[in-house]
């Protein structure tokens, strides 16, 4: 498990970024090792957004389980309600938002 990390600054991004993506692999089949750079991209790209598009206003965490792994990104900048807001046109606020994501 990786703890809630704040993503508002360079060193928390590429720290973050880092620590998830070893967290991963340690759960990877040597198969699945081969997917595990463009996973580690698309991680930092998610974690790289939230510090450009939403002033730092976001975090970042990973829980591993038996059967799988769970890795969570969240932002309070404005492309990402505009984005729920597609999907659910009723939700006016980040807090509402939030439930719509869950599984």
């Amino acid at each position: 498990m990786s703890p809630l990390t704040s993503l508002a600054r360079t060193d928390e991004v590429e720290g973050c970024t880092k620590l998830v993506t070893s967290i991963l692999q340690t759960t990877m089949t040597l198969e699945e090792h081969a997917s595990a750079e463009p996973l580690r991209r698309l991680i930092g790209e998610l974690h790289d957004n939230v510090a450009a598009h939403a002033s730092g206003r976001g975090y970042s965490a990973l829980q591993v389980y038996a059967d799988r792994a769970e890795f969570a990104v969240c932002d309070f900048g404005c492309g990402f309600l505009r984005n729920v807001r597609r999907v659910a046109p009723d939700v006016d606020s980040h807090e509402k938002s939030s439930w719509k994501f869950q599984s």
